[in-house]
């Protein structure tokens, strides 16, 4: 209760602040729901009942949150979760790690991984803690066209 959340007209996609104001302590057997009421206003009367909506509940917000992609999670010990570090001499090290909140394709550190630390997120799997790495960098940097040199001529004979 109190909560903020955000409701997302289907058909129009406009979107309109709320709070939720009722949360139902009974849970629908059948389809395993719960109901909650969203309280928002409504300019222009957009909003019409009965009209197909989606709601965002923003239930808890976790700030300066360690978080790696969901590709660098690999299985650990005794069921547990790992990843796989990168120290300075380029040698992988496995790490048991705690997972927290997912969010699409991000995952929650609790503990385990400290932020700045370069973790494996392609091909972890099969590589032995303490193997050296080699760092394969993806990104692609923009380059001011301005700045580019014009290739050299080629030699006359």
């Amino acid at each position: 209760m109190g909560h903020p959340a955000t409701i997302t007209q289907v058909d129009s996609g406009e979107e309109v602040p709320g709070k939720v104001i009722v949360v139902s302590p009974a849970t629908d057997p059948a389809s395993t729901t719960v109901q909650v009421w969203v309280e928002a206003e409504n300019p222009g009367e957009k909003l019409k009942p009965g009209a197909s909506v989606h709601a965002v509940i923003i239930t808890e917000m976790f700030k300066a949150a360690t978080v790696v992609p969901i590709t660098a999670i690999l299985p650990g010990e005794e069921k547990g979760t790992a990843v796989l570090t990168v120290s300075a001499d380029s040698t992988a090290h496995k790490k048991p790690v705690d997972l927290g909140v997912r969010e699409g394709n991000k995952v929650q550190i609790l503990s385990g991984v400290n932020p700045g630390e370069e973790v494996v997120i392609v091909g972890g799997l099969g590589v032995d803690d303490k193997a050296k790495v080699k760092v394969v960098t993806t990104t692609v940097e923009e380059s001011d066209d301005d700045d580019t040199p014009a290739p050299p001529e080629p030699a006359k004979k």
